[in-house]
């Protein structure tokens, strides 16, 4: 299932420097799994296993409809730089990395896109992070969130930020079952890294949460995302829509498999 070399990940990170404002980031991009959706994809990559467990000879209604619907996840671009929520978190990505790195004194490189190693999944954290000068590598990653919601609070109580966001717990923690907690963890995999700090970040005040690599995250989850990348997503696009690098294609376009899932039941 390895398609590309480290080497050729390392470089794509490179030339895919300033993600939505480079191109080859968008076009990199298509045709393959985004770590935003991982966990749209997990629950999909489940409800197939419990199908092929049933032993089925055909697809469900409801399960033609999921994979129509992650096809069309992956192999379109959706445009939401026009949402008020969206433009304030890009506006103010700098100045929560700017904060992030006063508070904790880490060293940052921003990056581009990072793909794994099979080619099928994508993830673009906001940048790399060193934790000390006294590593030769970049040992984690960061992901800056400026909640809309939060602009004019000025004053939040530690125990009281989950009242706001319901991406964490009580006890001030990445919530496991959001899908914040997935495209982390698919981030932290696909870096190659150990850990993320997720900073939130407000006019008023921050909030850093260190979230560590989960290894029985990654056992569970990437080897079944790939493997129904393999089996049910890739073989539908056609040959515009595919995922390709330097000219390699990765999976062969299967046309009985598309008159399946596409035929009216």
């Amino acid at each position: 299932m390895e398609q590309f070399t480290k080497k050729e990940i390392e470089m794509l990170a490179t030339e895919t420097i300033g993600q939505f404002q480079n191109q080859k980031w968008h076009s990199e991009r298509l045709g393959r799994l985004k770590s935003a959706a991982m966990l749209d994809m997990i629950q999909l990559a489940n409800l197939l296993k419990q199908h092929e467990r049933n032993h089925c000879p055909q697809l469900s209604a409801h399960l033609k409809n999921e994979i129509r619907l992650m096809r069309l996840k992956i192999c379109t671009e959706k445009q939401i730089y026009d949402n008020a929520a969206v433009n304030w978190g890009i506006v103010h990505e700098i100045d929560g990395l700017q904060e992030y790195v006063h508070l904790t004194g880490n060293l940052i490189r921003k990056t581009g896109l990072w793909v794994y190693q099979s080619g099928y999944v994508t993830c673009s954290p906001d940048a790399l992070v060193r934790s000390s000068k006294l590593l030769n590598r970049f040992d984690g990653i960061v992901e800056i969130k400026c909640p809309f919601s939060l602009r004019s609070k000025s004053q939040i109580d530690s125990a009281e930020w989950s009242k706001y966001l319901p991406y964490l717990t009580h006890d001030g923690k990445l919530n496991q079952a959001h899908r914040f907690y997935h495209r982390v963890q698919a981030e932290i995999f696909g870096t190659r890294t150990n850990w993320c700090d997720f900073f939130i970040w407000t006019p008023w005040q921050c909030l850093l949460i260190r979230v560590m690599r989960d290894e029985k995250w990654i056992q569970t989850n990437v080897p079944l995302v790939e493997m129904t990348m393999e089996k049910y997503i890739l073989p539908l696009l056609e040959v515009s829509e595919r995922p390709k690098y330097q000219g390699r294609m990765l999976v062969p376009y299967d046309p009985n498999l598309f008159q399946e899932i596409y035929r009216r039941n």
